[in-house]
């Protein structure tokens, strides 16, 4: 799949970047500042790619949330070796799309335990849009504190997302704090 992406990719620059492209793959010699109209065709182009790769592998309509539900509760049973049950909030609305690959879609998870309902976890992980039928689930919850204490942690996400995860990690530890404070008095 990943090879056909590429070779997709690569026919479409060559296809619409015209005359310029052939001269450096046929010559080698030095292709010149295309114009602002060329920069511009090639970056809808990409844009394109990336969209069609979006919707080759993110599920369609209701069985986005179905099938990200489902991903979600069997990574977490399985990384906490017990049933949980699992909600999130998408952190952007649309995938984000570096390249030819999966697209990524960041996300705010809870996690509770399935028998009692008491919240075991909680913090912002990934999950990668797979072929319409599956997500992978990153391998790292970041919690609310480890964001708010690592001063390097926008180096780990989408540049378009720090604020919104620096936000919810606020409300999360205030919220947090609050609680710790209510349990002391009683």
């Amino acid at each position: 799949m990943k090879l056909l992406q590429l070779l997709f990719a690569g026919f479409i620059v060559i296809t619409f970047s015209g005359s310029l492209a052939f001269k450096f793959l046929a010559g080698g010699t030095a292709v010149p500042e295309s114009s602002q109209q060329q920069q511009d065709r090639i970056n809808k182009l990409f844009e394109e790619a990336h969209r069609v790769d979006i919707i080759a592998n993110t599920p369609p309509g209701e069985l986005f949330d179905k099938y990200l539900t489902r991903d979600l509760n069997s990574c977490f049973s399985e990384r906490l070796g017990r049933k949980v049950r699992t909600t999130y909030e998408l952190l952007q609305k649309d995938a984000i799309q570096i390249g030819l690959g999966f697209p990524y879609y960041y996300i705010w998870v809870r996690i509770f335990d399935e028998k009692s309902g008491e919240l075991l976890d909680e913090g912002v992980t990934s999950a990668k849009a797979m072929l319409q039928r599956d997500f992978g689930i990153g391998s790292k919850v970041w919690h609310a504190e480890q964001i708010l204490k690592n001063p390097s942690f926008p180096d780990f996400f989408p540049d378009s997302l720090c604020l919104a995860i620096l936000g919810r990690a606020t409300v999360v530890q205030a919220t947090n704090n609050v609680s710790k404070a209510l349990h002391m008095k009683n």
